[in-house]
């Protein structure tokens, strides 16, 4: 959902609630809003407590959980470049072939798996290529001497892989639909209370009902809008992996030549 999509929804709802508040007011007498405005309030008061409790406990969840998927990509990253500069003190042909499969995880992430994000996907040839990092790790021919980088190396490779399981976790966890269920009737029976509400000027409680209505969407959409951080306007960015491959990228443009031996 862009922003145009929720100023419009946001817009839309508020003028619908005016309108039909307009409606009434020229349909019914108004009498009949004194008669149910006393038992309305009541109700409002009892529902609004309610709704704000349970959309603070809501808002609070995805708030952290939108905010865990970002930590864990600014996790993930910081890890795959703490690799990159281990495996950059690694010689050829070790170096080259860390650097490589490197840069061809963090080249699907970016082309192919952020798109398959939006759409709640992991992409499959991410996967294999991290994976195909991990045994390049594991099996690539180092001098005894380099032992140590290779532990810190697979040290780095799972907190990576714990980071983005974790990324992958949130790109599917939301709020159950029982939840969604609840907020959205505990707000059309508020802005049902504010239509039954006695009011001299039918303008002036039109207006309130519209801005009403418009900010409960607006609050209720906002917590769509986080409650997937890989979606809508709200989306986090992959700027992160970006940097991450163009500092990996100056690495392998920074290799030192190879010295041909001479012939005897």
């Amino acid at each position: 959902m862009s922003y145009i999509e929720l100023g419009g929804l946001v817009l839309g709802t508020g003028l619908t609630a005016a309108l039909i508040c307009v409606l009434l007011h020229r349909i019914l007498h108004h009498d009949t809003f004194r008669r149910y405005h006393e038992v309305g309030h009541a109700v409002f008061l009892q529902l609004g407590v309610i709704f704000a409790v349970l959309l603070a406990f809501v808002f609070n969840n995805v708030w952290s959980n939108y905010n865990v998927a970002s930590q864990a990509i600014d996790s993930e990253c910081g890890s795959l470049h703490g690799i990159a500069i281990l495996s950059d003190r690694l010689p050829a042909p070790a170096r080259a072939i860390i650097l490589d499969g490197l840069r061809a995880y963090l080249t699907t992430v970016l082309d192919r798996e952020w798109r398959d994000m939006q759409e709640r996907n992991e992409s499959q040839t991410a996967d294999i290529r991290f994976q195909s990092l991990w045994q390049a790790v594991e099996k690539v021919d180092t001098d005894p001497a380099d032992s140590q980088i290779r532990g810190q190396l697979l040290s780095l490779l799972a907190t990576a892989h714990q980071s983005r399981e974790t990324r992958l976790y949130q790109m599917r966890q939301g709020v159950p639909g029982l939840i969604w269920s609840l907020l959205i009737l505990f707000a059309f029976a508020l802005i049902g209370c504010m239509l039954v509400f006695a009011a001299e000027a039918s303008l002036s409680k039109a207006v309130l009902v519209g801005v009403f209505a418009s900010s409960l969407t607006l609050a209720l959409l906002t917590v769509r809008m986080l409650d997937f951080p890989f979606e809508s306007a709200l989306q986090l960015s992959s700027r992160d992996f970006s940097e991450t491959l163009k500092k990996v990228d100056r690495l392998i443009a920074s290799a030192p030549p190879q010295v041909s031996e001479a012939p005897e």
